[in-house]
């Protein structure tokens, strides 16, 4: 492992220095000096993540403990052209019992380093682990923020300062090594509120202070599901690493699960990402009533069954379907989609093809982690989707 450290290194210098060169000129403007720190929690007291950021010309860099999928540390360290866009970036991952030791991954999630440049329409990713070197490549002509299994906040003061001082270009692009590239935006809704929006996530809502700095943000819904706020002052992250340490190895925070149902001489399959409840309140909360929900966690939802079947009426042929709700206090709407290798947070309405009732029941227990199940009727079978103490349902018949 020393030895591919030791060549990743050597090979990092000399690409971060021609990307610099190429650069350099570019850099005009850049953001007043600005350290801040950041916790984030899931439930009432399950705290993901802590970061410290600064902020410094065209610089963001800083040190985050995390707790998924596994413990870690994170060093990281972005520089930025003048238009706002990430010109390079390089991350380093840490073993939070000792974070002078690269972290060696339990989960197989996470690597030794990640670097980036984003140059002549290409992004650039180079991702160091155990197995060794891995480049990925995606077209797009700039990179405004990079997603994973917890972001680096820092990059949301950094766009956030843009959109304040009236210099964040339109077209935006959130990009991710293993998703791939999407299109964002990030809008100013009142003077202490701004809204992220991008095609992988729900909306994300950012309450800035008196000096327009970042105070809270709202990513409840999203697929981080946490809340997140500044603390007084700057953290000294090194003291929170033994207690990080100390967490259990989560994996996947919404583990996928795949399961066969026969009903009715037809063969049902369901794929799903399986989110906790993690003491959240769920529907009406963190899935607001009204609004089209990914109906589980990660990639879309997918039913696929091999005869025709009639849900309430509406008949629908065999074959494979992304599954979205829009869950009510009383009823709920199921959406058939039918777009290919959909993502669970970016439903796209031109793909649907149907649109179903459910009946809505509360649970007299509660269910900690979302499930789906398919189950015999006399009348021929019922879907369920059960979580938190609600359950929404539909019958169905199978065709013959």
């Amino acid at each position: 492992m020393n030895k591919v450290i030791l060549l990743l290194t050597l090979f990092l210098s000399a690409f971060a220095h021609g990307a610099s060169a190429q650069h350099v000129d570019r850099n005009r403007k850049g953001i007043e000096p600005y350290t801040a720190s950041f916790v984030a929690e899931w439930g009432e007291a399950d705290t993901a993540s802590v970061e410290t950021f600064t902020i410094a010309g065209h610089h963001l860099f800083g040190r985050a403990l995390h707790l998924y999928p596994e413990p870690h540390l994170r060093q990281f360290q972005f520089w930025y052209d003048s238009d706002g866009s990430i010109r390079s970036l390089d991350i380093q991952f840490f073993e939070p019992s000792n974070t002078s030791v690269p972290l060696e991954s339990k989960t197989g999630f996470l690597p030794y380093r990640m670097i980036m440049i984003s140059d002549s329409g290409m992004i650039d990713f180079r991702i160091v682990d155990a197995q060794g070197e891995h480049q990925y490549l995606h077209e797009a002509n700039r990179m405004d923020f990079l997603g994973g299994w917890i972001p680096i906040i820092g990059q949301w003061q950094w766009l956030s300062s843009l959109l304040t001082d009236g210099s964040l270009e339109d077209s935006l692009v959130f990009a991710n090594y293993v998703v791939g590239v999407y299109d964002m935006e990030l809008l100013q809704r009142q003077d202490n509120k701004v809204v992220f929006v991008s095609g992988i996530s729900a909306p994300i809502t950012f309450s800035l202070d008196e000096d327009e700095k970042i105070a809270e943000i709202d990513a409840l819904g999203s697929p981080w599901n946490y809340i997140i706020r500044r603390t007084s002052s700057p953290l000294d992250i090194e003291a929170y690493a033994k207690s990080f340490s100390e967490k259990a190895v989560i994996g996947s925070p919404s583990p996928t699960q795949q399961f066969t149902s026969t009903v009715g001489g037809a063969t049902f399959r369901v794929s799903y990402g399986r989110p906790f409840k993690r003491g959240r309140v769920i529907f009406g909360n963190i899935v607001p009533y009204g609004k089209v929900w990914r109906t589980g966690a990660g990639a879309a939802t997918t039913l696929t069954f091999d005869k025709t079947v009639r849900f309430d009426g509406q008949t629908m042929p065999a074959g494979t379907y992304n599954l979205f709700t829009i869950p009510g206090e009383d009823v709920w709407q199921l959406v058939f989609n039918t777009e290919e290798g959909a993502w669970g947070s970016a439903h796209r309405a031109e793909f649907d093809i149907a649109t179903i009732e459910m009946e809505v029941v509360r649970l007299d227990h509660v269910v900690d982690q979302f499930t789906i199940t398919i189950d015999d009727t006399e009348e021929g079978g019922v879907l369920k989707l059960m979580w938190d103490d609600t359950m929404a349902q539909v019958p169905f018949e199978v065709m013959q």
